[in-house]
């Protein structure tokens, strides 16, 4: 089979078929939900692409505010802002609740 290099990106859809093998002991990344595999791809196919995003989402935290609020779609993807819009739903939804028991 003859191989091809495939420029990748992080934010590209792919799919990769081929062998997944768990990582020899000590090898394995902690910081990743999948870093205890790997995988031997025999062949990969890119779905999407995309153009570079204006900052990363790992490192938002480090960015100009006013760059965030401009991308505001890429930053409500970040896990805390996530986690806020979750929290402030459900503190509107209880006072909500509150104020629907006090009806007559």
């Amino acid at each position: 089979m003859r191989s091809r290099l495939i420029a990748c990106r992080s934010e590209y859809v792919i799919i990769a078929r081929g062998t997944v093998t768990r990582r020899p002991e000590g090898r394995e990344n902690k910081e990743t939900p999948t870093g205890a595999i790997e995988i031997y791809p025999d062949e990969v196919e890119v779905l999407n692409t995309c153009r570079p995003l204006p900052f990363q989402l790992d490192q938002a935290g480090q960015v100009d505010e006013a760059l965030r609020l401009k991308y505001r779609f890429l930053d409500l993807r970040r896990p805390e802002i996530n986690r806020n819009l979750q929290l402030r739903h459900k503190i509107t939804q209880a006072i909500r609740r509150y104020l629907d028991e006090q009806l007559p």
